[in-house]
């Protein structure tokens, strides 16, 4: 079998007085039904061709994801009153954001269950994750394969006068 050619389609692009061309750009477009046919192809094209080594690669997996630690937790740092850490939990994807108030021994309080907020997305990611100097909002990014924007979200974690509740804004990216 052969493996399958990308079309070769002539796109001009400019950048800082600069033109370069880019013959796959047209790969960028997800929506595209050639582009989907193409992928599908390459990955029929990868699968026939690493048929021999499936164990293999099975067993390579397995080593890899014996190695990591399940059940674990990042080192906690204090800022503003507050230790913040990130844990996860075995046989979950996704991160837990979480806090204590003056030490260690306190309460956790969890700030974001990135696995709750995942489900139903085949992508999803977290980012930029600011707490106020007051430490009652908490801002931080979205951001999934639904559309392509990013989504920037407050969560209140006590009433305060100007924010009454959740607020999200969509930025084009």
């Amino acid at each position: 079998m052969n493996p399958p050619l990308a079309l070769k389609i002539k796109k001009k692009l400019s950048a800082n007085g600069n033109i370069r061309i880019d013959n796959y750009y047209w790969l960028n477009e997800r929506d595209n039904p050639k582009v989907i046919n193409y992928i599908k192809a390459e990955n029929e094209y990868t699968e026939q061709i690493m048929a021999d080594y499936a164990e293999f690669k099975e067993k390579i997996y397995s080593e890899i994801i014996g190695r990591i630690k399940q059940n674990d937790e990042s080192v906690p740092y204090k800022e503003n009153g507050y230790y913040y850490y990130t844990r996860f939990e075995e046989g979950k994807e996704y991160p837990i954001y979480c806090r204590k108030k003056g030490d260690l021994a306190s309460v956790e309080e969890v700030l974001l269950n990135v696995n709750k907020l995942a489900k139903g997305y085949a992508y999803f990611h977290i980012s930029g994750i600011f707490i106020s100097p007051d430490n009652n909002v908490m801002a931080y990014g979205v951001e999934h394969l639904v559309a392509d924007c990013i989504l920037f979200t407050l969560k209140i974690f006590r009433q305060v006068k100007f924010l009454i509740s959740q607020y999200q804004i969509l930025l084009d990216t």
